[in-house]
């Protein structure tokens, strides 16, 4: 589940690690996806990776709205946090009184399929979500430390004035990046409701998980993004098959608390301030 974990950690390591927007609504757009998938498939019999093609457009065009929401009406840092959960609620809200508190689970043909590796046993959609998350983090890295774009938007963060100068326009910039990382929580979203079942309010047990992937891996690092994800996911298993599951969390948060002592600006030693 690493790969999962990392791409549920991005979106949101990109927009406070780098844009510095700390967006803690971004959870909501995992599980409006995995509602969007849940229907298509209930109502339409659309195969859950066909509805990929549909959340990408929508949480790409909510996203560029809630980033020039937040632009026009020149949100102050300090208030971001409590904005950003004003529009938690209401997607979690809204996604409730649309669809009930119920719990969903999507269930498809390949569902029950899984692959045996010696005394374990590999669920096919969570080697799909590994692939298809490490894959993404791969383009994502590669966008942001090989490409000019990348380049152009470190210089933004670094010293938005110098970077005006050589031509570099935020103005233009910042939106995409904002709508891209929107997408990648949405695309998570699919996996998550394919592998776990879910409800509304799983919004908030989740918002913790990613919080703890983004500041394990230090801000704005995509490399730490991966590996806090790796780390989470295998230590949640490990003490899943020992414990009750109800002890995984606890688990993670204190394997957070614990390198964070060691290392306080996270794995990756890295961070954009």
């Amino acid at each position: 589940m690493g790969g999962l974990y990392g791409l549920l950690g991005v979106g949101l390591s990109i927009q406070w690690g780098v844009m510095k927007i700390a967006n803690v609504a971004l959870p909501a757009f995992t599980f409006l996806a995995a509602y969007v998938t849940f229907w298509s498939k209930h109502l339409y019999d659309f195969d859950p990776f066909f509805s990929i093609i549909i959340v990408i457009p929508i949480s790409f065009v909510i996203g560029l709205a809630i980033y020039f929401f937040l632009h026009v009406t020149k949100v102050k840092p300090l208030q971001m946090l409590l904005v950003a959960f004003g529009f938690l609620l209401i997607f979690e809200g809204g996604m409730t009184a649309a669809w009930t508190g119920d719990m969903r689970a999507i269930s498809t043909v390949y569902s029950e399929v899984a692959y045996q590796l010696g005394t374990f046993n590999i669920p096919l959609v969570r080697l799909l979500a590994f692939v298809v998350g490490v894959g993404i983090l791969g383009l994502i890295y590669f966008l942001f430390e090989r490409t000019y774009v990348g380049k152009g938007i470190r210089a933004i963060v670094d010293n938005r004035t110098v970077a005006m100068m050589y031509g570099i326009n935020p103005h233009r910039t910042f939106p995409a990046i904002f709508g891209l990382a929107t997408v990648l929580a949405s695309v998570a979203g699919v996996f998550v409701g394919l592998t776990y079942s879910f409800t509304p309010q799983s919004t908030f047990i989740w918002l913790g998980k990613i919080l703890a992937i983004v500041v394990l891996a230090g801000m704005g690092s995509i490399k730490g993004v991966f590996a806090a994800g790796l780390i989470l996911a295998l230590a949640e298993n490990i003490t899943g098959s020992i414990l009750p599951v109800a002890w995984s969390d606890f688990v993670s948060y204190i394997i957070l608390i614990f390198v964070l002592l060691i290392k306080p600006m996270g794995i990756s030693g890295r961070s954009y301030e």
